[in-house]
């Protein structure tokens, strides 16, 4: 193998190294409060988020494009659509964080073993774990799609059964909503939350119901 493919490799990856220094001397405390709010259980090395929302400010990158918003919407399905706009904030500060951490050691390891094959895997790697993080989103969505497609029938029986025993659709829609906490419960949960700030009871169980009827079609 030719020693310029590895001068090349060495190059790339310093440079790349040179940025992500430079990301992270400018950036790493003008962050804190978004990375203070970050569960490090659910986000792996949240601690160099800092590097990801840094390029997005550096470079002014609009993450509410077309593309994003379907993002948003989907992810307000996992955190709500009160958080969604953050989680996708830190969604994306985080990918790219990734990104950018992962490949330089690809094209520094692909430089030392003088092997092209290293800095391309690298390369791919970097790009597959920001497929990952697109993924990991779709499958949390598809299994609370599948949780509440199976806790709808019971919930809406709990609900009926009151109802008819007596109670007003406010009180009911409470005492259902505060018995469990899977994502159906936590939807009603929110709902009480809206009722409670003076928006029409109707209005929130019709709504409610047109989106979990959306949740069940998709």
């Amino acid at each position: 193998m030719s020693f310029t493919s590895s001068y090349v490799m060495a190059g790339i990856g310093t440079f790349f190294i040179l940025f992500w220094l430079f990301l992270y001397i400018k950036y790493r405390n003008a962050y804190d409060q978004v990375i203070d709010a970050i569960d490090k259980k659910k986000f792996m090395f949240g601690e160099i988020y800092f590097i990801g929302f840094g390029f997005i400010t550096l470079f002014h990158i609009n993450i509410k494009t077309e593309r994003g918003s379907k993002k948003i919407k989907e992810i307000s399905e996992i955190y709500g659509r009160k958080y969604a706009e953050f989680y996708h904030y830190v969604i994306t500060g985080g990918s790219i964080s990734y990104f950018l951490t992962l490949l330089p050691m690809g094209f520094c390891l692909g430089a030392i073993a003088n092997n092209v094959m290293l800095g391309v895997l690298g390369v791919v790697a970097s790009a597959l774990l920001l497929e990952y993080m697109s993924g990991e989103i779709k499958k949390n969505v598809n299994e609370r799609r599948e949780d509440i497609l199976e806790d709808l029938p019971q919930m809406l029986s709990k609900f009926t059964l009151l109802i008819n025993a007596g109670l007003i659709v406010r009180d009911a829609w409470f005492k259902v909503a505060y018995a469990n906490d899977k994502p159906i419960y936590k939807e009603m949960q929110e709902a009480c939350v809206e009722m409670n700030n003076g928006v029409p009871v109707r209005r929130l169980i019709t709504n409610f119901m047109k989106q979990e009827n959306k949740n069940i079609q998709v």
